[in-house]
């Protein structure tokens, strides 16, 4: 199993995608970022032909805007996003773009598992519409995989985060992709329930909004974590070694054991 965080660090604002390939050659792809070339050519170098599910975390443009991407050339099973996402603003015009390549989208709810392969992703947020903001309303996933078990929270934020974490959900993780690209917007409590071993930032290099901020990686690195950041590392690969250790590979060629 691999984890590969796929920016395209020319951009300004690269936003999220992210591949978890599974087996026999295919993968579940967790949004799209911004344009669809960069995720088009992290799967094709991966060559990746099937999706088995492409789930959209939250209708941000960023997160939607690479979606014809993954299409592109590609069996996709299904898109999965939050409740209530159809009806929200960009949820009318993720569908009809998804009817005219015949992939259907379908919404999932919290409890929900998810099975690819040896994949199992359960779906642990958001709770209900009580949000005000679209980051808040993002589905946040556990995924168990062979890398080890991974939490997505999408570009969630403190409010949601808090309530994940009161509702008793278990949000430990080996792997942790960084909420909302590293803002300012994660309690450094959630991280302290989290306590990654590796967690990856998505932020795209010279960015106009500080992503991602100094005091988030001060605080993962605190309590441990490896950090990587996209903005610095290019394309980041979460894998397991021939050891069976954790490992990091970077576009800087370079692997990290944690």
């Amino acid at each position: 199993g691999v984890l590969l965080l796929l920016p395209e660090r020319r951009l300004v604002h690269l936003g999220d995608a992210l591949i978890v390939a599974t087996d026999g050659g295919g993968a579940v792809v967790v949004d799209a970022g911004t344009e669809p070339g960069p995720v088009d050519r992290c799967l094709r170098k991966l060559r990746i032909r099937t999706v088995s599910m492409l789930v959209v975390s939250h209708l941000h443009a960023d997160h939607t805007g690479g979606v014809t991407g993954v299409l592109r050339g590609r069996d996709v099973g299904a898109v999965v996003v939050g409740p209530g996402a159809a009806a929200r603003d960009g949820g009318a015009e993720l569908g009809h773009l998804l009817a005219q390549h015949a992939v259907p989208m379908r919404e999932a709810d919290p409890g929900e598992v998810l099975v690819s392969g040896a994949t199992t992703i359960r779906v642990v947020a958001p709770a209900g519409p009580g949000y005000a903001s679209e980051n808040d309303l993002s589905l946040v996933l556990v995924a168990d995989t062979p890398v080890g078990r991974i939490l997505l929270p999408g570009d969630a934020e403190e409010a949601a985060l808090d309530a994940l974490v009161r509702a008793g959900v278990d949000v430990r993780a080996d792997v942790l992709k960084v909420p909302h690209h590293g803002s300012r917007t994660t309690p450094a409590r959630f991280f302290a329930a989290v306590r990654p071993r590796v967690a990856v930032i998505s932020a795209g290099r010279d960015n106009t909004f500080g992503h991602p901020h100094p005091q988030t990686v001060d605080v993962l690195r605190s309590l441990g974590a490896r950090v990587l950041s996209t903005d610095r590392h290019g394309d980041v690969a979460v894998v397991r070694a021939g050891s069976g250790a954790l490992a990091v590979v970077s576009d800087r060629r370079d692997t990290i054991e944690p």
